[in-house]
């Protein structure tokens, strides 16, 4: 009786959201398909006298797309295509036990036998076919889950405290509407800009590959559950990525990139700017050919600059699992998963630690979701409403003077934070969205008593080297993100070297300061090692000035795709000093991967 009366309410609410429009359009569909495939899911639903649904929601993401590649001047690729894609989450709840946070053979990679495509044009009923069969055989996995996960907490020795934590939050109503703004795309003028950039390449003749991609994903989000909490808010992504590879005389491939994200395309940089960082990219690459390689280890102070704090920040506290995201223990159902799928096994050993000091006591980080602007800068990352429907904040509290106030959480509680901060953030994902718990825009301040000019943290950089009887110090400058797509065969390499750990084994710039004089030398292929929350604790200084720094995030033990639309992630900003101070950190170094031979015969354009 009650899933009927919110039944009947949500259908209300979409007739006089509708009733206020001038004419029928395309929202008034996506929202009546998924109010009556909710409404039937709920009231008829039941298999073989088991359990029916007790939460149902979906994402319809419709979405103009454009994907222009270019090398050496040259369009390789370029692609304008419309997706209409759709997500569901259907869960069985019982006594505040769900399907969810339980892991075992069956459902550690479920696929799903219907297409998540919405037809682009049509009634009613054309919506709501996909919806229909995607949620009956989502049904049936999620049955069968939850019998797997109910006889597993019968079989284990579970903690009272275990038992009792719900796996899933109640929450209000809620309905929010933001307005959409259409990007405007010109093919012709993006492929331009794609072609003059790349064309930069052609001039440097030891660049083994270079590529542009310029992606742009102009979508808007319909969102709907059985609660009642409908929203429709813009998602969109413009992206420039410029990304090379060279050969190292040693074989090595070496990486370097400049890479774009914002909202739209007012946000990007202009195309002056783009193809001088094209130029400075090959130029870096270039030199990086004729480096020296760092050939022994060194442990000592270490000096972070540019974007290598933002990644450095990133990596230690969002990418894996022992960070300032909140991660459920799952409920495991066979044995044999603890050994094949540790990478899926997520346990966060800060859940427990809130209230207590975790790194120095000059650092605050503070998740700032609605902020849109720093400092003149446009921020990828802000959003109004999460992924389960929710208000954003204004302001979470996550490590006050060095103590651990929370973490990032979304309608899922852990031991340790038991309500949602609203970070069930979207993810692109095969062209469509997926719902992961990540940061939005997130800022990392450090106290006046620790907050020095750069050239004070070099300084003290060449003075805490000296004290240690050090010849020499390091420099980190800029190190490979994993937000960059390198198409070339060493990929699937490359991506696993730089999303494993909190190591950076990927460094772009890297440069020896000696004691001596103060003169730099760039180094290459180098790796820092042993870079985590500890780290932190040991923090000399940073600089007063911030930078912004936007990217997509690829959440812990969360594979996503890039599918139709090249890109896949969270959309997040890092507001992080412009240079951070490590009393002792290991730079090592890389260690040599399997060596392929360069070109045999000269790039022509050496000729």
């Amino acid at each position: 009786m009650k899933t009927k009366t919110i039944s009947k309410l949500i259908l209300v609410i979409l007739i006089s959201v509708s009733a206020v429009s001038e004419s029928f359009t395309r929202d008034d569909i996506y929202f009546r398909a998924m109010q009556e495939e909710i409404e039937r899911s709920l009231d008829g639903l039941i298999l073989d006298g088991m359990l029916p649904p007790g939460y149902i929601s979906y994402h319809i993401v419709d979405a103009n797309t454009l994907q222009v590649r270019s090398v050496l001047g040259g369009i390789v690729r370029s692609q304008e295509r419309r997706l209409v894609r759709f997500d569901n989450r259907t869960m069985i709840l019982e006594d505040g036990i769900s399907n969810e946070n339980y892991l075992d053979l069956d459902n550690l990679a479920t696929w799903s036998r219907h297409d998540h495509n919405i037809p682009l044009s049509g009634s009613e009923d054309d919506v709501r076919r996909p919806l229909w069969l995607v949620t009956d055989e989502k049904y049936k996995q999620v049955l069968s889950s939850f019998e797997s996960k109910i006889s597993a907490m019968q079989q284990q020795s579970l903690s009272r405290e275990e038992r009792d934590l719900p796996d899933f939050l109640p929450a209000k109503r809620e309905i929010t509407f933001i307005p959409y703004n259409e990007i405007h795309i010109d093919k012709e003028e993006i492929q331009e800009l794609a072609g003059n950039i790349s064309a930069v390449f052609a001039d440097f003749g030891k660049i083994h590959a270079s590529q542009v991609n310029v992606l742009i994903y102009d979508g808007q989000v319909f969102y709907l559950n059985s609660e009642g909490t409908m929203a429709r808010y813009p998602f969109q992504v413009a992206a420039v990525l410029t990304t090379a590879s060279a050969y190292s005389e040693s074989g090595e491939l070496l990486f370097e990139h400049s890479l774009h994200f914002a909202k739209d395309l007012s946000g990007l940089p202009s195309e002056e700017v783009l193809v001088s960082e094209a130029r400075k990219v090959a130029g870096i690459l270039e030199e990086l050919t004729d480096t020296t390689p760092v050939a022994e280890p060194y442990f000592g102070p270490v000096l972070f600059e540019g974007q290598a704090v933002a990644e450095a920040f990133a990596r230690v506290f969002f990418t894996e699992a022992d960070g300032l995201v909140s991660a459920r223990k799952p409920i495991i159902g066979d044995e044999q998963m603890i050994r094949f799928a540790r990478d899926y096994i997520v346990e966060n050993s800060l859940d427990l630690m809130v209230g207590r000091r975790i790194m120095s006591r000059y650092v605050s980080i503070e998740a700032l979701p609605t902020l849109k602007e720093y400092r003149g800068e446009q921020l990828f990352g802000s959003f109004m409403v999460d992924a389960e429907g929710l208000p954003a904040l204004e302001r979470v509290s996550l490590v006050e003077a060095g103590v651990l106030n929370s973490l990032l959480s979304t309608r899922v509680p852990t031991p340790g934070v038991r309500e949602s901060n609203a970070h069930a953030r979207l993810a692109l994902n095969r062209g469509s969205v997926r719902a992961v718990t990540a940061p939005g825009v997130v800022k990392m301040s450090v106290s006046d008593e620790a907050a020095y000019d750069l050239q004070v943290l070099r300084e003290m950089l060449i003075q805490n080297a000296a004290d240690e009887g050090l010849d020499y110090a390091y420099i980190v400058r800029k190190v490979v993100s994993p937000a960059a797509r390198y198409a070339q065969e060493d990929d699937l390499i490359f991506r696993r070297q730089t999303q494993q750990g909190r190591d950076l084994p990927r460094t772009i710039q890297v440069y020896r300061i000696y004691v001596e004089d103060g003169r730099e030398e760039p180094v290459s292929m180098a790796e820092i090692t042993h870079l985590n929350i500890r780290s932190f604790r040991r923090i000399i200084g940073a600089t007063k000035d911030m930078q912004v720094y936007n990217t997509l995030f690829a959440p812990v033990a969360t594979p996503l795709f890039g599918g139709d639309f090249g890109l896949a992630g969270v959309p997040v900003s890092y507001i992080v000093p412009q240079a951070l101070l490590f009393e002792e950190l290991d730079v090592v170094p890389e260690p040599r991967q399997a060596i392929r031979k360069p070109p045999v015969v000269e790039n022509p354009a050496n000729l």
